[in-house]
């Protein structure tokens, strides 16, 4: 019974370990990427390829195996090789994308694979969705993310239903639709974000026209590489127009069972009633970082910018999820309200019934 309880609740790596395998993760595309630049004959380049290859099998199946070693064994990572299989896949097929957009020559030997591979993985991804949005539970956005997570894993399905969830709210905004928030919400967004968004956007836009003029002052005009950098900036400026948005279209809310936590893509959770003890009203001062200060460990802040006014004490753990599948673990989360009195009384006009 209890090595049946260790098999389903994994160790967590250390943070050397993740530092290894992410490296890694890096390196392999990129590997990949600048052998394609190599002034290589046809058959010189399969060659070199083919070794190439041949290393990140080595090196990476090595790599993972000694981190396994280190922490009990593949099922401690809970390892599934169908998952990894689907990983290098999409590696293989981010590596040829980024390829064709830069303007790396690819022969059809390599085109082809890639080809295949992306049609299996966009094949795989919409099948996903269908099957989340039909027997999934939560929100649209929420069936469609577990969906996908049997899939892809939680990680990268989390990372690409909130970059379609981001980037819609930022058509949302430039299109001007009504900001529309769910009834007997509590906003937590604050202005302090607000400006900060608007002046980074600001920066993005004079930064980005900046930095084609000195590349054409230095003769480098090739297309696909100001093409790459445009479609980059543009793209920052999405992401903080929809997080923005995001913020402003969600809020708290207190449920029938518990709260319902929700700062945009920032900070989600539900809390139940029963795990909440103490409801504290205080304004939080902000740790200096300059001078290596930092949160409690016991402590999750959801806010953005603004100090947290409220405290939500509980009586064991909560997670709250974050940007790109992130996750932390507190017995104090502790908001930003814009009416902090009001949230305060709703929770114990609920607790009291």
């Amino acid at each position: 019974m209890i090595a049946a309880e260790s098999h389903l609740s994994p160790a967590p790596l250390e943070r050397r370990h993740r530092l290894l395998l992410l490296a890694i993760a890096g390196a392999i595309p990129a590997l990949l990427l600048a052998i394609t630049h190599l002034p290589l004959s046809l058959d010189d380049l399969r060659l070199v390829y083919t070794a190439a290859i041949a290393d990140i099998v080595i090196f990476g199946g090595g790599a993972l195996w000694w981190v396994a070693r280190r922490r009990g064994g593949f099922s401690a990572l809970s390892v599934r090789w169908t998952r990894v299989v689907r990983g290098v896949l999409i590696a293989v097929a981010l590596l040829g994308l980024a390829a064709r957009l830069s303007g790396v020559p690819l022969t059809l030997w390599m085109l082809a694979p890639l080809f295949v591979i992306e049609g299996l993985i966009g094949l795989t991804v919409w099948r996903a969705v269908y099957r989340g949005w039909r027997t999934g539970s939560g929100t649209g956005w929420d069936r469609i993310e577990q969906g996908l997570a049997e899939r892809l894993g939680p990680v990268l399905a989390a990372a690409a239903v909130g970059e379609v969830r981001i980037v819609g709210a930022a058509l949302r905004s430039l299109t001007r639709r009504p900001l529309r928030r769910p009834p007997a919400t509590h906003s937590a967004a604050g202005t302090t974000w607000r400006t900060v968004a608007i002046a980074l956007t600001l920066v993005t836009v004079a930064e980005g026209v900046a930095l084609h003029v000195v590349l054409a002052a230095f003769d480098i005009t090739h297309a696909g590489l100001h093409g790459l950098l445009a479609a980059l900036h543009v793209w920052g400026v999405l992401w903080l127009l929809g997080d923005l948005r995001l913020m402003g279209e969600t809020g708290h809310r207190i449920t029938a069972d518990g709260v319902q936590i929700e700062l945009g893509l920032r900070g989600r959770a539900t809390i139940p009633m029963a795990h909440i003890t103490a409801v504290e009203e205080r304004e939080l001062e902000p740790p200096d970082r300059l001078i290596g200060e930092r949160w409690p460990d016991h402590l999750v802040p959801v806010t953005a910018g603004e100090p947290p006014n409220i405290t939500l004490h509980l009586d064991r753990e909560a997670t709250v999820r974050g940007l790109f599948g992130s996750a932390r673990r507190g017995t104090a989360i502790a908001l930003y309200l814009e009416d902090p009195a009001a949230f305060a009384a709703a929770i114990a006009g609920r607790r009291d019934r």
